[in-house]
């Protein structure tokens, strides 16, 4: 933004230099989305959405109906937009954003034509700007969103060493998969590969980590303290080195650690299992040891390319096969396909019960009484309305509120200091590009920290900005703190009027929840009876799909906690307890597919378990879907598990290969429990 200020004051060229400066404005706060390709996409996208929207302002934006229509469609799509993801959403909101800008300018369709192509270059430019470091920066996306990913991983490591251990869900607030499918361009291909490899062990220590800690609770229900003792200790352990891990993929350099820490713990552990007497003690230290040898092999792992990520050693690059050949690049295939994906995805919310739609529905209603507010409203400057409506109305209460508040005290003290500054002190355009400057170089440095600052920081810019069309006077600042408190107003109210309660999905999103977390336990007690790749494979599928259903809860909970309390049909601590049993069933579902053996049981009962375990979510599911779903006879799943154990117990004794599977044994009967039991208190809860 400072080289189109700097080059319009130089030239005196000031008008021409500003409108440049808001193209490159737009688009640099669109750069915070995406990684590399898919963020200049977003900054393209945006810029070209601001230059059309400018020229609709500047030319159609003061006819009264055409700019209801204009800014009804705009709102519209918007809300359609949000069900493509945030850089959509960010296009949506910017092009109102622009058309009420712009709309205060009313140029002919030349002078309105050349006002976008000033816009559009100024988008560019900071697109050109961005990409022109990639071939000297050396994976700095890449390089945080693992060492996030590795911090996330050391926390959740010393949390399961501690006593009493306490299981909690790992939260991870990267997406380190979306950000590899976008690779940097100029990028080493060896150090790539580091990154690449690195994101698939993150899932490996993730799951190693998670059969540990239930390995040592298994530990602690044998009362074999001694055991769990150092298994805490080792976790801890494993949490300090994963933590030196994060430091050095951060920094780009190699990691720098202790030798002999995990190996001392290792032969304590085998002295231990060499000490125990007990033989179902011993199963579980073993399987504990297993684990453990895993577990530290990751992280062996995981030094070593750390190591190649700083560029220390090579990881060699082979590519498998030859590229197929086409009549088309692969961008424009990727492109295309990529378009017709998220035009499918919006022919598919064009219903009345999508969520996206009544968004847009909802958006488009407030903007059309907002304009019209600002057309019979004696205080000039409504534009100031509707910028405040596209940023603060979202598609959730929570959000809207939220953002509300913040957007209101930020927006009023920014606004208006500045406002009163500028009047007070009439800058001259030199002094108006550098405040300019250093509030964008602040506005994008606290984005992420504190949404309030930004907001008043933003709003101080744009009010810099169109003072270079001329100065402010000190009434200016009442009217725009005015119109900010009114939009956060008819935002609430409009919601409130025509809501999307977050209450009326909960019921859909528990049974979701449960839903895919029984059918990856399925598929786990599957390959139990039957190993093979291609469960295998159907197991990793149900678990990212539990995984992907599990976080969207949390966003859900948020949401609905903060609503307007109202009666719903499943309180909050209920559902609160039913995504805990959740968490319970995923884990006991990783501890089991971690200890199956390779061959395979054959039980008859573990397949009746595996069937009334199905049975049982199914009728859980369908109360929770409907709380006057008709009562049906609950299995009992206790009476099965029991018969399990003694099923086991004779099976063990008339095969002579099972009695090398202790371990897994042991663990079968320990997590079937929790399961059981699981299964069992949410029917209860839903009872009650």
């Amino acid at each position: 933004m400072a080289i189109p200020l700097a080059v319009a004051i130089l030239t005196k060229h000031v008008l021409g230099g500003v409108t440049m400066a808001i193209g490159a404005l737009i688009a640099g706060m669109a750069s915070l989305q995406g990684t590399y390709r898919s963020r200049i996409n977003v900054m393209l996208a945006v810029s070209l959405g601001m230059a059309i929207v400018a020229f609709l302002g500047s030319t159609i934006g003061r006819t009264v109906g055409i700019d209801l229509l204009v800014i009804a469609l705009l709102g519209l799509l918007a809300g359609l937009l949000s069900a493509l993801g945030a850089s959509a959403t960010t296009v949506g909101v910017q092009s109102i954003v622009g058309f009420a800008l712009f709309s205060q300018i009313v140029l002919t369709p030349k002078a309105a034509l050349m006002q976008s192509l000033w816009i559009f270059s100024g988008g560019v430019l900071q697109a050109v700007l961005v990409a022109i470091i990639w071939p000297v920066s050396r994976f700095p996306v890449e390089r945080k969103a693992l060492s996030d990913v590795f911090n996330s991983l050391s926390k959740y490591s010393s949390d399961l060493g501690a006593t009493p251990i306490t299981m909690n869900r790992l939260q991870l607030s990267t997406d380190i998969r979306a950000i590899l499918t976008d690779p940097k361009p100029f990028g080493g291909r060896s150090e790539m590969a580091a990154y690449r490899q690195l994101a698939d062990v993150t899932d490996r220590l993730r799951t190693e980590l998670t059969s540990l800690a239930r390995a040592r609770i298994r530990l602690d229900d044998l009362e074999g303290e001694a055991a769990s003792a150092l298994v805490g200790e080792l976790l801890e352990i494993v949490g300090s080195i994963l933590s030196v891990i994060s430091g050095a993929i951060a920094q780009a350099r190699s990691p720098e650690l202790p030798r002999g820490r995990i190996g001392r713990i290792m032969e304590k552990l085998d002295e231990s299992l060499a000490a125990s007497q007990q033989p179902w003690l011993n199963a579980q230290i073993s399987e504990s040891i297993r684990i453990a040898n895993s577990l530290t092999g990751q992280v062996r792992r995981s030094v070593r390319l750390a190591k190649a990520a700083s560029g220390m050693t090579l990881i060699p690059y082979s590519p498998v096969g030859k590229a197929p050949t086409s009549p088309s690049p692969r961008w424009l295939r990727a492109s295309t396909v990529s378009l017709l994906s998220s035009l499918s995805t919006l022919r598919a919310n064009l219903t009345p019960t999508s969520g996206p739609l009544r968004h847009g529905v909802r958006l488009a209603g407030a903007l059309v009484i907002a304009q019209s507010l600002s057309h019979i409203s004696p205080i000039g400057h409504g534009y100031w309305l509707i910028v405040t409506l596209a940023l603060v109305l979202k598609s959730d209460f929570y959000t809207t509120v939220t953002y509300g508040i913040s957007r209101s005290l930020g927006t009023v003290l920014g606004v208006t200091l500045l406002t009163l500054l500028i009047a007070l002190t009439s800058p001259s355009p030199s002094e108006l590009a550098l405040i300019s400057v250093i509030l964008y170089a602040l506005s994008v440095s606290v984005l992420g920290a504190n949404y309030t600052l930004f907001s008043g920081l933003m709003g101080a810019l744009i009010v810099s900005l169109l003072s270079f069309t001329g100065q402010p006077d000190t009434a200016l600042a009442g009217e725009r703190a005015l119109y900010t408190l009114g939009g956060v107003v008819i935002a609430i109210i409009v919601y409130l009027v025509f809501p999307t309660w977050e209450r009326d999905f909960v019921p859909e999103m528990l049974a979701t929840v449960l839903s895919s977390h029984g059918i990856y336990l399925q598929r786990v007690l599957n390959y139990w009876q039957r190993a093979s790749d291609e469960d295998r494979g159907a197991i990793q599928s149900a678990r990212l799909e539990a995984r992907l259903s599990r976080s969207n809860a949390d966003a859900s909970m948020e949401r609905w906690l903060f609503e307007p309390k109202k009666p719903a049909q499943i309180q909050p601590n209920i559902a609160a307890s039913i995504i805990s049993g959740a968490d319970q069933l995923a884990w006991s579902s990783l501890a089991l597919r971690v200890s199956a053996p390779n061959s395979d049981l054959n039980l008859p009962t573990l397949l009746e378990l595996a069937n009334a375990i199905d049975e049982a979510l199914g009728i859980i599911i369908a109360r929770i879907r409907d709380q006057n779903a008709a009562t049906v006879v609950f299995p009992d799943l206790r009476s099965i598990q029991i018969a399990l154990f003694s099923d086991l117990e004779k099976t063990r004794r008339n095969r002579k290969d099972l009695a090398k599977i202790d371990s897994p044994i042991a663990v079968l009967l320990s997590e079937t429990d929790v399961i059981v039991d699981t299964i069992d208190t949410i029917a209860h809860l839903l009872k009650s």
